[in-house]
């Protein structure tokens, strides 16, 4: 044996788990580390993880061992004077405050994985008595720490039966017991493995990169804004964001050609949906085996662009069939077999509305009130009639959407209405089946449109 002048330094961080540290020399022995069996393909990953969740400073995964895994939770040194082990004299940081020595900085040792070490055939075990009020209990077998022991028991009777369950798991264990100042006369496996022993590794450590990596982010995230807040200042103060502007001063600023596209709004005159609906009229219907099943048209500036939907019913009935009755006006576009498109674009009368620069007073006017009768009187001619609440332009007249459908031959009531409109989509469906009546028919018009009140 040899003599050392070392003492024993209790971190008692959990009152259901002691740990204890043997300070000898600067070299930091735990007693009390949690010792589990890996099972996996990945012992490192598996310790990692492990130690994680049970929210573990430190770690030993013994290697060429990778049976088990040690887990231990310990706190910094207490704050205050602190005694140098090597010559027993005290030390005192600058401003009289106590230094505290950070874990991620401590080198440790488990005295259990020292035990082992030194026994690396056959099983073992060695009581410390009087080891901080209790007798610690160390075991191994072929070289790695049995898991239920590296434990301190207060009460011989528990420490026995410790003991006898090593016994029956190990018939041929050899037991030892140190003296009561084993401390001070380390044995001959302390103090080689002091030298030779793994290092616990320290959790907080290993994941120091992702800290790295999110400092990195949060830097760059705040540099992000700050530039998208420089840049978001220069450009309003390039465009004049903030400053008021009259309607009147912004047209003016704007090329004339564009001017004109805000303050004037495209309507269509009462010759564009009567056109419509003669064009309508000259489609056949159900020609030589084929039925007509739609037809659509959409506005686009001073047209209307339409197409016709046919459906081949009879299995006598050809192409040819369709191309003969069709207007001249129009061209056929054959699908597979049983469908054809019928498409053509005519002129589509319009006129340009000046449009009244009005405030976001959306009050019901006189001339409003009219229409909107004129419009409910008209409705029971329809199925459908629905008009959206007015919406101010930025710079036109209020408007609203209106959407119609009903029979084909009630259009014309609706050139009783005193306002301008500019239909966007017109389109017929056709029913041969429906019962006629005030609200239905076999043709069926839909439209949707902007009114400019």
């Amino acid at each position: 044996m040899k003599q050392f002048s070392g003492q024993t330094i209790s971190l008692a961080v959990d009152q259901h788990l002691i740990k204890h540290i043997v300070d000898c020399h600067g070299n930091i022995l735990l007693l009390g580390l949690q010792w589990f069996a890996l099972i996996g393909s990945n012992p490192s990953k598996e310790a990692r993880r492990l130690a994680t969740s049970l929210r573990s400073t430190h770690y030993l995964l013994p290697s060429g061992v990778l049976r088990v895994v040690g887990c231990v939770r310990v706190a910094p040194l207490s704050r205050g004077w602190r005694r140098d082990v090597a010559d027993g004299t005290q030390v005192k940081t600058n401003f009289g405050v106590a230094r505290k020595q950070s874990n991620a900085t401590r080198v440790f040792y488990s005295l259990a994985h020292n035990f082992a070490q030194a026994h690396p055939v056959g099983a073992f075990a060695v009581i410390l008595p009087l080891t901080q009020g209790a007798d610690w209990l160390l075991a191994s077998n072929n070289g790695y720490v049995l898991c239920q022991t590296d434990r301190g028991f207060s009460n011989p009777i528990a420490l026995n039966e410790a003991l006898e369950q090593l016994r029956l798991r190990y018939p041929n264990i050899e037991t030892k017991w140190l003296n009561a100042n084993w401390q001070q006369e380390l044995p001959d496996w302390a103090q080689v493995n002091v030298k030779l022993s793994e290092q616990l590794r320290n959790v907080g450590g290993a994941n120091a990169w992702l800290k790295t990596l999110l400092l990195i982010l949060v830097i760059t995230s705040l540099v992000f804004i700050g530039c998208a807040d420089f840049f978001k200042s220069k450009w309003q103060a390039y465009v004049g964001l903030g400053t008021e502007f009259s309607q009147g001063s912004l047209v003016a600023e704007l090329h004339p050609g564009h001017a004109k596209g805000l303050t004037v709004q495209t309507v269509d005159r009462a010759a564009s949906l009567a056109g419509l609906v003669e064009t309508f009229e000259v489609l056949p219907i159900n020609p030589a085996g084929w039925q007509l099943q739609s037809i659509r048209c959409h506005s686009m500036a001073t047209q209307w662009v339409c197409d016709a939907s046919y459906q081949r019913l009879d299995s006598a009935a050809r192409n040819q069939g369709l191309l003969k009755v069709k207007p001249n006006f129009a061209e056929i576009v054959f699908k597979p077999l049983n469908q054809a498109i019928m498409k053509w674009s005519q002129h589509r009368p319009t006129m340009d509305m000046p449009a009244q620069i009005q405030n976001s007073d959306v009050k019901l006017s006189p001339a409003t009130i009219t229409w909107i009768d004129t419009l409910q009187e008209i409705s029971t001619a329809f199925n459908f009639v629905e008009l959206s609440m007015p919406n101010q332009l930025v710079l036109a007249t209020r408007s609203r959407q209106i959407r119609i459908r009903g029979p084909l031959r009630s259009w014309q009531l609706l050139s009783r209405l005193s306002v301008p409109v500019s239909w966007q989509e017109v389109s017929v469906s056709v029913d041969l089946g429906a019962q006629p009546s005030l609200s239905l028919s076999a043709l069926i018009l839909s439209l949707e449109g902007t009114i400019f009140e």
